[in-house]
């Protein structure tokens, strides 16, 4: 307690230094903290499982010749009751299919997206308590689980058990249990359950090896290697897939995902929700190690800075008997005190910035509590008595006549030691700042680039299971186009971004055995001029030819290129689309289903009006709003009670990209906070280095030296660590971002100009901070200077 008497007393008396130093790591902490937090809950997604260890996902993949391997995230519905029966290593299987649903109950009509079908085995298999009731009531259809937020919505504090909610208009569902909300760190989230026996009812078809679309999850025995299961599960596949796949000429095989590792590594086809990144978790861990980096050596720097300051103080105390050990407590006393207090005051600023951190990372991060408050305190401590370990060292060592004629900080290893801490820091800084205009340029890059149809003004309607929608799908198109404002309206199974649908095809030249999978898009003859496709050869499907519904076909121009086709070479060879058979009638031009991290792939247009789950508005004129009510008033004249839900194409495309957005903001906020403490740590030492000089600065005013010529010599030595720090930082950062822009089939190259503007940027930060001081002890009276000692 001594110790830190006299540590708050000598900070007292050292202010301006007290307080660059608290504010730096401050900084420094609360970057830190809010990065870990952010961190640590990538990390925990789906672990609060129990049995997290055992559980696996079952992935799907094929193969055709002459493509790359196709991995999809879902697989039959007959995988996971097969698995069960043919492997007595596998304790328990649990399917997944997601659905949206109308439900109408008393008065209210409203739509319910986080909706799937399931077997009771997923309460045996997932820690989702049961609040009331019986997960195993599931294996009944027609029943359905709702989570307790859900069920509040609906029946407020009655309990739910036995009530009936009605369905797509007319499928009753009785209630057999109460679980709770699903934990933000689970990698699917749903609201309400209902039995998958339901779903065999009503769509039976589903009773196929090859009609996919269920997730499909396994609860493995204890013990169970899953590399020997999975040998086991490929024997399987080829007894059930061997003949077909064999005549398609594909190879098919079904692979286990582990539950823990599908948030952060899982990029398949048809994920249910949009998964993190590990690289992007591992760069933000990387990014709060160099912050608290960058903090650390501030503090070092500073501190050994202001030594000369305490080397007098240090002689007289060895002369009157304070041994080395005494003096390293001292100053290491001070410097954990320091740190605290930064401490203290970054729980102030995490406490005023989580709930902006926690909207802009779509999250509901938590950090007041005893883990974490432990966890800091023993951190913080830590790097006090890091960054505080190497000046104790230095000052304690002083002989004491060396330090009574203040001689510690003549030597050059000080200065070389300043330098090494000042280029490190700015190398840091440096690296990204480049990394944070990397990540803008290269998404402004994809959001700039063609895409090959147009996804501005178009207004979607989802359809999903409102069979009454589709099929009026004619009446509603009729009304809808007659509206002021409304240029196409269109009917499709899927929309751009949007999943397409996997299907087998044979086109003309291929042999007898020979298949490829292909993404196909089922869509009416308004699809290409709704969405603005550009045909190259061929026409477009026309309602006056009544075999473009079950003959006819469009193409893409890499599809024609796979096939080793020209455009016009492709109009009228046969094209075989799993039982349809017909020809193929025009060939549009490339567009961008998907994000730009993928490449275009081969897809196949045709027709089928049971299959069409979107309307697509192509929305003319300024008046869009006027617009909206207007299709809003004849969908409630169409269906009357039945919500109005509907989004915006351009909206919905560009949540692809939202990890990237969000990531650049981070990078962003932190880049500046790192340039900040760097500046901070950059004002403090050409403080002390204008302090030093004082005398030496009188005399050259004194001799005639300008303020400028002052002035540059006072910056001339920071510039110079500044300039190093580029050389250092530039191929670092080319290395680092050039592997990071792989992970995107459509990339900018990474030009000089980011580097120069990097540079630039830093220089003038550096030099405007030095410049603050250097003018100061410039225009200072030489007078007042020369009296300095």
């Amino acid at each position: 307690m001594h110790y830190f008497k006299i540590a708050v007393r000598l900070l007292r008396k050292q202010k301006t230094f007290a307080c660059i130093n608290i504010l730096g790591l401050t900084a420094g902490l609360s970057s830190f903290m809010l990065i870990i937090l952010f961190v640590t809950d990538e990390w925990s997604y789906d672990r609060y499982h129990t049995n997290v260890d055992r559980i696996f996902r079952v992935g799907y993949e094929v193969t055709s010749p002459g493509e790359p391997t196709r991995t999809m995230a879902w697989v039959s519905a007959l995988a996971g009751p097969k698995l069960k029966e043919e492997f007595p290593e596998i304790e328990a299987t649990a399917r997944l299919r997601q659905t949206f649903v109308t439900v109408r109950h008393e008065n209210q009509i409203l739509t319910e997206t986080k909706v799937f079908f399931t077997d009771p085995s997923v309460f045996d298999m997932f820690s989702f308590p049961m609040l009331r009731g019986k997960g195993s009531g599931l294996d009944r259809p027609y029943t359905a689980v709702l989570t307790q937020t859900l069920a509040h919505k609906y029946f407020g504090d009655t309990d739910p058990l036995g009530k009936i909610l009605t369905l797509n208009d007319s499928m009753k569902y009785e209630i057999v249990g109460l679980t709770a909300d699903v934990p933000k760190n689970s990698h699917f989230h749903f609201d309400m359950l209902l039995s998958h026996r339901t779903r065999e009812i009503l769509t039976p078809h589903i009773q196929n090896w090859y009609a996919l679309g269920t997730h499909t999850y396994i609860l493995a025995k204890e013990n169970i290697n899953r590399g020997e299961l999975e040998s086991k599960i490929k024997n399987m596949v080829m007894r059930h897939y061997a003949k077909e796949a064999s005549d398609m000429g594909i190879t098919i095989n079904l692979f286990l995902q582990p539950l823990k590792d599908i948030h952060l590594t899982s990029h398949l086809s048809n994920e249910i929700e949009t998964n993190g990144d590990r690289t992007t978790v591992l760069i933000f861990a990387g990014i709060a190690i160099l912050i608290i980096a960058i903090a650390g050596l501030n503090f070092v720097n500073l501190t050994t800075a202001r030594s000369a300051h305490r080397i007098r103080e240090v002689g007289v105390r060895k002369v009157l008997g304070s041994s080395r050990m005494l003096l390293i407590r001292q100053f290491l006393a001070e410097s954990v005190l320091l740190a605290w207090i930064a401490f203290l005051f970054s729980l102030f600023v995490v406490e005023l910035l989580i709930g902006p951190f926690n909207t802009l990372t779509g999250k509901e991060l938590a950090w007041l509590n005893p883990f974490w408050i432990v966890v800091s305190v023993i951190g913080t401590t830590m790097l006090g008595l890091c960054a505080g370990l190497y000046p104790a060292l230095i000052l304690s060592a002083a002989r004491p006549i060396t330090a009574l004629k203040q001689q510690l900080d003549k030597g050059r290893q000080r200065i070389s030691l300043r330098r090494i801490l000042v280029v490190s820091q700015f190398t840091i800084s440096i690296g990204l700042m480049i990394a944070a205009i990397t990540v803008y340029r290269q998404l402004e890059f994809m959001k700039d680039q063609p895409l090959g149809f147009e996804k501005d003004q178009k207004l979607v309607i989802e359809i999903g299971l409102n069979r009454d929608a589709g099929q009026k799908s004619e009446t509603v198109k009729s009304v809808l186009s007659g509206i002021t404002g409304v240029a196409h309206v269109t009917s499709s199974g899927t929309i751009p971004g949007r999943p397409l649908l996997q299907r087998v095809s044979r086109p003309e030249g291929l042999g007898e055995n020979e298949t490829r999978l292909m993404s196909s898009l089922v869509a009416d003859e308004n699809f290409v001029p709704a969405y603005g496709l550009s045909l190259v050869a061929g026409r477009n499907f026309s309602k006056s030819i009544l075999t473009d519904m079950n003959e006819g076909f469009l193409i893409n121009e890499t599809a024609a290129r796979e096939f080793g086709w020209t455009p016009t070479q492709a109009i009228g060879k046969k094209f075989e689309w799993g039982r349809k058979t017909g020809r193929i009638i025009g060939v549009v031009k490339d567009f961008h289903f998907k994000s730009l991290h993928e490449p275009i792939e081969p897809v196949v247009i045709t027709m089928n009006p049971g299959w069409y789950n979107y309307f697509t508005l192509a929305v003319s004129g300024q008046e869009i709003r006027q617009t909206l009510e207007l299709v809003r008033s004849a969908w409630s004249g169409l269906f009357p009670g039945r919500p109005f839900d509907f989004f915006f194409v351009d909206e919905d495309f560009n949540k692809q990209y939202q990890s990237e957005d969000r990531s650049q903001t981070l990078i962003g906020y932190f880049t500046l906070f790192a340039v900040f403490i760097g500046c901070l740590g950059l004002f403090g030492l050409s403080a002390f280095s204008a302090e030093q000089r004082t005398k030496e600065i009188g005399i050259r005013k004194v001799l005639g030296a300008s303020v400028t010529g002052v002035v540059m010599l006072l910056s001339k030595e920071f510039l110079i660590w500044v300039l190093m720090a580029n050389v250092i930082a530039w191929p670092a950062a080319y290395y680092i971002m050039n592997a990071w822009l792989q992970n995107f089939a459509y990339r900018m190259d990474v030009s000089v100009g980011i580097f120069i503007l990097a540079g630039a940027l830093t220089l003038c930060i550096a030099l405007l901070t030095v410049s603050i001081q250097a003018i100061k002890a410039a225009t200072a009276n030489p007078v007042d200077a020369l009296k300095c000692e």
